[in-house]
């Protein structure tokens, strides 16, 4: 498997927890990382991103999405590009 296909897959998907500083505050709080890893490109069909599995709807509302429902969102993007993904190393 090359690097590229090594960084598609949900293996390398961020953790979901991050740490976020406030600037007007310097406070510290957890919050949910997005899924996101820069591979933005839609399926055929155009309502699935096969960079992080998020449906184009779960895109658009994830920043107004509360902690439990970012949660839901990750873990039903990690079933769709395990869905994805090719069951060998070199594809067959």
């Amino acid at each position: 498997m090359n690097a590229r296909s090594k960084a598609r897959w949900p293996a390398s998907i961020k953790p979901l927890q991050s740490r976020v500083r406030f600037a007007t505050t310097g406070t510290m709080v957890d919050t949910i990382a997005s899924p996101c890893r820069n591979i933005c490109r839609l399926s055929a069909d155009g309502m699935l991103c096969e960079g992080c599995g998020r449906t184009l709807e779960e895109i658009g509302r994830w920043t107004t999405a509360s902690d439990a429902e970012k949660r839901r969102i990750v873990a039903a993007a990690r079933e769709r590009l395990m869905g994805l993904a090719p069951p060998h190393a070199d594809g067959k």
